[in-house]
């Protein structure tokens, strides 16, 4: 039988997961520590962010937290200036934050 972790063995890599404490992001960062990568865990909110990389460190993995708004350039700016610090290099970039902006697409009032 094929060891499938064996072909996705990440042992060495870094990976960035923006939205990493809920969801498919939260998802991601477990999937890519498990295999091996080290994993900046960032969120918009440090606690959350903290929490996963805690909780990825807690099973034996590499993570580090940041605090990032995916909303916000300057605070994506810093998240790319961060990770650079932080690593070598970087292998592996997730983006799954999810921003909801609810609006009328026809409005009811004349124009």
């Amino acid at each position: 039988m094929t060891d499938y972790r064996k072909l996705f063995d990440l042992t060495g890599k870094t990976a960035v997961v923006l939205g990493a404490a809920s969801g498919t992001g939260k998802s991601s960062a477990e999937a890519l520590a498990s295999l091996g990568a080290s994993v900046m865990c960032a969120d918009r909110t440090g606690e959350g962010a903290e929490a996963i990389a805690a909780a990825i460190r807690a099973q034996g993995g590499s993570a580090i937290p940041a605090r990032c708004d995916a909303a916000d350039s300057a605070d994506v700016a810093a998240l790319a200036a961060k990770a650079a610090e932080a690593f070598p290099r970087l292998d592996i970039a997730v983006t799954t934050p999810g921003l909801n902006r609810r609006e009328r697409l026809i409005s009811n009032s004349p124009s």
